[in-house]
């Protein structure tokens, strides 16, 4: 895992508008708004198992999720990568409710 740059991290801590994108079954880019935020050293994300994106990750874990500042739109940050936990349950739910309050 690599080290997130002070700039992308604040950006990620902060209340940001971000989206991610997937990869559907032809290839082409799936994205769609989400909650993003930090969970230990690792980006966390909303979905729910059945949602469209979800299926997207099982089959690739593949991800890109971009993010801008609410008060500056201009000021953007973006994130590349794969998926590599999933975590469902009364623990995720602790970790969106964490989220939802920035």
């Amino acid at each position: 895992m690599n080290e997130l740059p002070d700039a992308v991290r604040a950006m990620v801590d902060a209340p940001s508008n971000a989206h991610i994108a997937t990869i559907l079954p032809h290839g082409s880019p799936h994205s769609v708004p989400v909650w993003v935020g930090l969970e230990s050293e690792r980006v966390a994300v909303l979905t729910s198992p059945r949602s469209r994106k979800a299926q997207n990750l099982d089959r690739d874990p593949r991800v890109s999720i971009s993010m801008t500042d609410p008060l500056q739109p201009n000021a953007m940050a973006q994130l590349r990568g794969r998926v590599c936990k999933r975590i469902e349950g009364d623990e995720a739910w602790k970790i969106i409710d964490r989220i939802s309050h920035k």
